[in-house]
């Protein structure tokens, strides 16, 4: 009938109608349902990442379906990728403060959240966290993700989820300082005007006034925040109800719902009932605090805005609901007497757990690299460093805990603390205690079904056949040296990872492979004849820091290769991602060593505005100006620390502009824009007196910049030292033939190869070079030895592309034409997170390539919850404007 009377409409047409859904009826609200949820099918818990000197706190709140995230300092990201933290369940994300170590991982975090489809997310912070990321817009960019900018300064600010948690915050009070004849000011809500530059874990000064001159124009606001999830009021007993003679009806739901309810009973009688009395199982809401107090300085104000909070809310020094409090405070606080005896006037029951990487020491965070290193150092222990070791001395305080009424407790990677339900509230003990498949080298190689004698067979054979290219050519060259060679009866010290000879095997090849090395055809001078003069800086030392691209990944951290002239580490980073600071700490393995590292870096050459190639520059910064305070050091061009040098893209310069303003951070450099050193321009600035010091203290000749395809303003590199070498850096490109030209006869070209040879189409879209591509530019260039690095996330170790081509001696190459080429395959590395190798090593890495199939004889597949993801901002031809 109903076809009859509209005949126009098909029953295909009918059924391929989307109706709406009917939405189900409960007469529940939506709060009862939440709690009902929450308590019966969920789990409400603190986890704590990134708590070491290799990395950066952060504290997350679980809920079912929701995650509230702590601070996201660099390295949030790939810990999150390490351990399975799913990045898209994050609903709000709040900063106590804005530095580097709290804003470093943001701005990354939030691109991969809206590659991955997130809809959006509430950012939560002081005033100038909206300015900053608008700031960021022109490398940051992503419109899909709706961001809902939040300042903590408004009083009113307060989060309630519909999962029933509770947020509010704590603004740090400023008591404003007499100086001079200046008057006192009165307290503004947030508004903290000390100098920001203080705000580091080595100040250990008493607080003092600081001078007009020091106080910092922006301002630098501190938060504290005060959480409490909800209540669940418990089952309702209609037994006990009726006993009391509460009539049935509305009441009853009122008294579900945790009303105290005032009703006229059976007997005619009228009193109030509180659900107390008819709930059965009820559990209380427990509050949490997480604390931030940066600076010794700022330690007076910080217990002033603490002191009304608490008189406010009792319940957080009386009633025992406050069950933990969480200190983002460094050492240099904690110690403190005022801030012991702000402690003890929290609830005696309450946990402290200390987060701050100064109270935790060295643990293992970073599973997977170190479980890399591991096996790397079987075929060298010189090019791939050791791990430094886990320090586990419990908190370093000047105070004895023990004299504390408190529960003071040392903050893990990955403990949780529980929240609900109550049964298990504290700390659970099965998380955050030991890093699997660390200790136990020859275990990690049987979970992957792989017999590990084989293994260790193939690392011998490997070192044995070095040994007979040498002996082949003692006719042609005197040796000078017997190598070391690592006998049978060592196998079993190979299958426990700790080979004596391990270190020095092939390092004690050196002159019999130096002596082997060709004359080359041109009169330059080779890699031999260089080692060989007895000039300063002949020998460079190159270390890896990041040989990933567009997201950290579990195996890979993001771009950044410092090059340091010898062993006093004098030297220059080559590209900055997130996370630089915290691999140079894990690459010379303490906290103060990588400060050294700082104050003797010289300079930092950024190739184009990619995110995952300068973002950890603003932390390099903060940590080189943290170091020069704490050694006592001024910066300036006259003082022995200067203003670091930093070369890169127009657009750098205005972020770093705009990221010193909206934070009030200190930090001292000079800038040089890449155009300006473009190969053989008169506009070339190498006789100023910023790169003077170049020469004088690196003796570096020449830094010419090459424009490349790749994105708006992306350059190459060629660097030539006095000492006769020339390294070339590609920075992300396309096969360029102006970078052949400039850098023909190079030593050592360092160039990208972020795809393999199958995916040569998706390279020439994204603007990126395959493996193919990046020797058939080294074959071109004509340089001594390629090392080839930024590889995708698709390959978490090493490319399947190595497995194709190695030992053939010849390449095709597609031309793009409809015809292919074949060149002959110059000697080429693969670059690993944290490997350093000097001039005279790279002359033997084409070895390491065959033996590192053994080490890693398979590639893990969806090992990385993002390791199929490429950003967006790896596509430039999908940008425009401001949109990366």
């Amino acid at each position: 009938a109903f076809f009859r009377r509209n005949p126009l409409i098909s029953a295909e047409r009918l059924y391929s109608l989307k109706m709406p859904k009917r939405k189900k009826y409960s007469k529940a609200s939506s709060v009862q349902k939440s709690v009902y949820r929450h308590s019966k099918h969920g789990s409400m818990y603190l986890q704590f990442l990134g708590t070491s000197v290799d990395a950066t706190p952060t504290v997350v709140l679980f809920t079912e379906g929701q995650r509230f995230v702590f601070n996201t300092g660099e390295g949030f990201q790939r810990m999150c990728t390490e351990h399975k933290v799913k990045l898209i369940r994050v609903s709000d994300i709040l900063m106590t403060r804005l530095d580097p170590d709290t804003f470093g991982g943001l701005l990354g975090m939030l691109m991969t959240l809206g590659d991955i489809g997130m809809k959006s997310i509430n950012l939560h912070g002081p005033a100038n966290l909206r300015a900053l990321l608008s700031a960021s817009n022109s490398f940051a960019r992503r419109d899909k993700l709706k961001k809902k900018v939040l300042s903590v300064d408004d009083p009113e600010w307060k989060i309630e989820s519909d999962r029933g948690v509770q947020i509010t915050a704590v603004p740090l009070q400023c008591r404003q300082i007499k100086t001079g004849t200046e008057p006192q000011a009165k307290r503004q809500r947030g508004d903290v005007k000390e100098f920001h530059s203080q705000h580091q874990c080595g100040d250990t000064k008493e607080f003092q006034s600081p001078k007009a001159s020091e106080m910092s124009k922006a301002s630098a606001s501190v938060f504290s925040f005060v959480g409490k999830i909800p209540a669940f009021p418990g089952v309702f007993n209609r037994k006990r109800a009726e006993e009391i003679g509460i009539v049935p009806g509305r009441i009853y739901a009122k008294l579900k719902g945790g009303e105290t309810v005032e009703c006229t009973l059976r007997d005619g009688t009228t009193r109030k009932v509180k659900p107390s009395e008819v709930l059965t199982g009820g559990e209380p809401g427990y509050r949490f605090c997480i604390l931030d107090c940066p600076s010794v300085r700022l330690l007076p104000m910080f217990i002033d805005s603490l002191t009304p909070y608490k008189d406010t809310h009792p319940q957080l020094t009386s009633d025992g609901k406050l069950k933990v409090v969480i200190h983002f405070s460094p050492l240099s606080v904690v110690n403190d007497e005022r801030y012991s005896e702000f402690i003890q006037s929290f609830a005696p029951e309450a946990d402290h757990i200390m987060v701050h990487p100064s109270m935790c020491g060295k643990q293992t965070v970073w599973w997977g690299s170190e479980l890399n290193m591991l096996k790397l150092r079987l075929l060298d222990r010189d090019i791939f460093p050791q791990v430094a070791k886990t320090s586990d001395k419990g908190l370093p305080l000047k105070l004895s805990p023990s004299k504390m009424s408190h529960n003071l407790i040392q903050g893990r990677h990955l403990l949780k603390y529980i929240l609900f339900p109550h049964k298990r509230i504290g700390l659970d003990q099965s998380a955050g205690l030991t890093a699997p498949g660390i200790r136990n080298i020859s275990a990690s190689f049987v979970e992957k079904g792989v017999d590990f004698k084989s293994v260790e067979e193939r690392i011998l054979a490997f070192r044995e056949r070095l040994q007979q290219e040498v002996e082949q050519n003692k006719n042609k060259v005197q040796l000078q040296a017997e190598p070391k060679i690592v006998s049978q009866g060592s196998k079993k010290n190979v299958a426990l990872g700790l080979l004596d000879a391990a270190g020095g095997i092939v390092t004690s090849l050196l002159p019999q492979i130096n002596a082997m090395v060709p004359e080359g055809k041109s009169r330059r001078a080779n890699i031999a004849d260089i080692l060989a003069s007895s000039q300063p800086g002949n020998n460079p030392f190159i270390t890896f820091l990041g040989t990933g691209s567009a997201v950290p990944t579990k195996y890979r951290s993001l771009s950044a290769i410092h090059i340091a002239m010898d062993s006093s580490q004098k030297g220059i980073l080559l590209d900055c991602g997130e996370g630089a600071y915290l691999q140079i700490v894990r690459a010379f393995g303490t906290v103060e060593n990588a400060r050294a590292v700082l104050l003797k870096l010289e300079c930092v050459w950024i190739s184009h505005m990619h995110a995952d190639h300068h973002l950890g520059l603003l932390n390099i910064l903060h940590k080189r100006q943290e170091a020069a305070k704490i050694g006592g050091f001024d910066i300036g061009s006259k003082s022995p620390i200067r203003p670091l040098l930093i070369i890169g893209p127009n657009g750098l310069e205005k972020w770093l502009r705009e990221f010193k303003k909206c934070t009030g951070i200190e930090m001292e450099y000079t800038f040089v824009c890449n155009y300006t050193l473009r190969h053989r321009k008169p506009e070339k600035i190498t006789q100023t007196v910023a790169f003077k010091a170049l020469r004088d203290r690196l003796g570096i000749e020449y830094l010419d910049t090459v424009k490349v395809d790749h994105c708006p303003d992306a350059w190459a590199a060629v660097i030539g030292h006095t000492s006769g070498w020339k390294i070339v850096y590609s920075g992300d490109c396309r096969p360029s033939a102006e970078l052949i030209r400039v850098g023909r006869g190079a030593h050592v070209l360092i160039h990208e190869a972020t795809f393999d040879d199958s995916l040569v189409d998706e390279a020439y879209d994204r603007k990126h070079s395959t493996v193919g591509e990046a020797l058939h530019v080294g074959f071109q260039m004509r340089a001594e030895r390629v090392i080839l690095t930024h590889f995708s996330a698709r390959y978490p170790k090493i490319p399947e592309e190595f497995e194709q081509e190695e030992g053939k001696g010849e390449m095709d190459r597609d031309m793009g034409d409809g015809h292919a080429t074949k060149f002959k395959i110059p000697k080429f590395g693969v670059s690993f997170d944290l490997m350093r190798v000097r001039l005279d090593q790279v002359l033997w890495m084409d070895k390491l390539v065959e033996a590192c199939r053994w080490i890693f004889p398979e590639h893990a597949e969806g090992e990385d919850d993002i390791s199929k993801l490429e950003r967006s901002d790896e596509s430039p031809r999908a940008s425009s404007g401001s949109k990366p």
